[in-house]
């Protein structure tokens, strides 16, 4: 499995943690890498769990991480019951709750299936831009009242016990149609209410995630399925950037100026640029590309595609000898900023070790 299924663990010195994407396979690999006990304090101490975009490669794990979540403070003995709802909006067909009505709202469109599938033609229509599905002005009114909501955003929770879901609304369903969650158990923050840079929007926010982990977050709309982002965290120490699945994001690069990492997908070879396009990835080079403009220190790839790819990606000639480059592979710790550079050292031994099977870029091609 070489970085197909996405699942980062960021580890933060004030002992909050964040899962950032949750693709399969993510807890067993906590579980060979650290012993039972020390995989329970992991998943105790991780405030955050932030997904990208609605891929089954990038949110499958999410119900196994958060069960075990659950299943370790249980075995503190501490009672999830005891969890304050805290919450203030209702939908009336499902009974879901919400802490803000932006969600409510977003939400009540799950229960028209009709127009979400129009909606989703009408985005990769006009992504295409062949204008060939349009919208009746009901419809455009409807979007409008979403974008003009009034927010009443609670502060977020203090309790450990109650984790913060950070991802697009369809997120939300996903937990609730699994049947082993209910909306007491979590609260979901919309990515778009993280996109301020400068937090002047949501300053609660800001705050909630200054004082109980000790970073400032950014969500960047990304290009690829809708809504898609990327994540900006910037530490006292270091500036983290992850770019989900996406198409090479100016909206990226400037969130991401100055970065210590990036870790960039890069899930197909140069070679196959014309697929990259298609289904909205980024090729070898076109990462490495993103981390040059966004003058960070270490750009690491990952995610590459096992359709294409039997060993890690080359990186061609020119790129060779770039010591700002490494390679993302199951089972790494990377310390920040103390390991970055040595990361980058390696890239040709593990090169060599998992050369890239060409044939099967030719059967592909």
């Amino acid at each position: 499995m070489y970085r197909a299924e996405t699942c980062n663990l960021l580890r933060l010195g004030n002992g909050g943690n964040i899962i950032i994407d949750s693709g399969e396979g993510g807890y067993a690999q906590l579980c060979r890498m650290y012993t039972e006990e020390q995989v329970d304090e992991i998943l105790r101490k991780t405030r955050v769990f932030f997904i990208s975009h609605k891929h089954p490669d990038h949110m499958r794990g999410l119900l196994v991480l958060l069960h075990h979540r659950r299943r370790a403070f249980q075995l503190e003995k501490l009672s999830d019951s005891s969890i304050s709802p805290d919450l203030q909006w209702k939908c009336q067909k499902c009974h879901m709750s919400f802490n803000y009505a932006m969600s409510l709202e977003k939400h009540n469109l799950i229960h028209n299936q009709a127009f979400l599938q129009k909606y989703w033609e009408y985005h990769v229509d006009q992504s295409k831009g062949t204008n060939s599905v349009a919208l009746t002005q009901d419809e455009i009114s409807m979007l409008n009242d979403m974008s003009n909501v009034k927010e009443d955003i609670p502060t977020l929770p203090t309790d450990p016990r109650k984790p913060i879901i950070v991802g697009a609304v369809w997120i939300l369903q996903f937990l609730i149609d699994s049947g082993h969650f209910q909306p007491c158990d979590f609260h979901f923050l919309d990515c778009s209410l993280l996109q301020d840079p400068n937090s002047t929007k949501n300053p609660h926010l800001a705050h909630w995630f200054q004082e109980n982990i000790g970073i400032k977050i950014q969500c960047v709309q990304v290009i690829h399925s809708y809504p898609a982002y990327g994540i900006v965290i910037t530490t006292p120490t270091f500036k983290f950037v992850y770019s989900g699945d996406t198409r090479p994001s100016a909206n990226l690069i400037e969130a991401g100026k100055g970065a210590t990492v990036v870790l960039h997908e890069a899930n197909f070879q140069d070679e196959m640029s014309h697929k990259a396009i298609t289904d909205r990835h980024s090729t070898v080079t076109e990462a490495m590309n993103v981390g040059s403009k966004m003058e960070a220190e270490v750009t690491v790839l990952t995610h590459f595609s096992a359709r294409v790819n039997s060993g890690v990606p080359s990186l061609g000639r020119e790129w060779n000898q770039d010591r700002s480059v490494g390679l993302a592979f199951d089972f790494q710790r990377i310390r920040i900023p103390q390991d970055i550079h040595r990361l980058t050292t390696y890239t040709h031994i593990f090169q060599q070790m998992y050369p890239s099977d060409d044939s099967r870029f030719e059967a592909e091609a």
